[in-house]
């Protein structure tokens, strides 16, 4: 199942659930390794939930940070 479809699952559940995602996830959305996600969670470089061990990205987060990079790119 794609990560689309769950998403918009939980919308349709409750409008007011954040998305997240795994570090796994977010890495391959941005085209980083897991490891550098690690490093900016550690660093505080990206907002993020833990549950247990578990960490965990919202949605919002990753598209800010696609954000600023396309701000970077466009000058």
């Amino acid at each position: 199942m794609d990560n689309n479809e769950n998403t918009s699952e939980y919308k349709e559940i409750n409008p007011q659930l954040e998305v997240l995602w795994s570090v796994k996830q977010t890495a391959k959305y941005l085209g980083l390794h897991p490891i550098t996600i690690y490093q900016w969670v550690r660093k505080g470089k990206i907002q993020f939930k833990k549950f247990g061990k578990s960490v965990r990205i919202p949605k919002s987060e990753v598209e800010r940070l696609v954000g600023a990079t396309t701000k970077k790119l466009q000058g």
